[in-house]
């Protein structure tokens, strides 16, 4: 995938209130660190804009958010609106998602969102999936019981075909990371329906 380059992103980001710079030193503890509350993180992975995550913290103040994004050209434009309007209970990251458990520790998310991740349809980019097997294991480590991965968009062919890399063939609902359920009422701005939440628990 090719982003454009856009010349200060990196300046913005860094002088930001709203990023999270050393996020790896708030391992275990980012509600009462960061957020200094008690409430529940849920974390978006690969957020791009910013504009769900923006919306879900304005919807929902008694939930802490956090959105991770990889690339700068990106992010900025989250990072931008974030500094024009602050929410206190909304930060982000710039990260690649492979380090997730670096950054948080076992059972401190309590849900997860995917939205629209990038495919990568070719076989031989399967591990860089969000749905690929290895990432499905590190958001298992790090949910909460009872937590949710929330999936939407259209990377369902990713879990569940064998070929693709993500799974054992056996579809989504035979993962064995949790319970599976269909929820769309989570996600107010997305139209699509959510192919796919899991969690320690059947909802």
């Amino acid at each position: 995938m090719r982003l454009r380059n856009i010349p200060g992103a990196d300046e913005k980001i860094a002088s930001s209130a709203s990023v999270v710079h050393n996020p790896e030193a708030f391992i275990g503890r980012w509600a009462s660190e960061i957020f200094r509350n008690s409430r529940p993180v849920e974390v978006e992975i690969g957020c791009g804009k910013g504009m769900f995550l923006t919306e879900m913290a304005k919807l929902h103040p008694e939930v802490n958010y956090v959105g991770i994004e990889k690339f700068s050209s990106v992010l900025v434009r989250a990072v931008e609106k974030a500094d024009l309007e602050p929410l206190q209970n909304l930060r982000f990251i710039r990260f690649d998602a492979a380090g997730i458990l670096d950054i948080f520790s076992p059972g401190e998310v309590a849900g997860i969102y995917l939205n629209f991740s990038d495919p990568w349809p070719k076989a031989r980019h399967a591990k860089k999936r969000l749905t690929h097997r290895e990432f499905l294991a590190k958001y298992k480590t790090i949910l909460a019981p009872g937590g949710l991965l929330v999936q939407y968009g259209q990377v369902q062919i990713a879990v569940n075909d064998k070929r693709q890399g993500a799974g054992d063939g056996r579809g989504a609902h035979d993962q064995h990371v949790g319970g599976v359920a269909l929820l769309p009422e989570l996600c107010p701005l997305h139209h699509a329906e959510p192919v796919l939440l899991v969690g320690d628990s059947q909802r």
